[in-house]
């Protein structure tokens, strides 16, 4: 019984992990695909006045 609440301590703390990485990269995707998404809106300008 303890063994098992071992493993699922264990399971949730990679759980909570998981989920503060995953974040962390969604907020830095989503500072990059804003940032690209400006640079690439400008381009997109340039190209059709060309």
């Amino acid at each position: 019984m303890s063994l098992d609440l071992k493993w699922v301590a264990l399971y949730i703390r990679d759980i909570f992990q998981l989920i503060l990485v995953l974040r962390i990269y969604v907020y830095w995707l989503k500072c990059f695909s804003n940032f690209f998404y400006s640079c690439s809106r400008l381009d997109m300008r340039h190209t059709l006045v060309i």
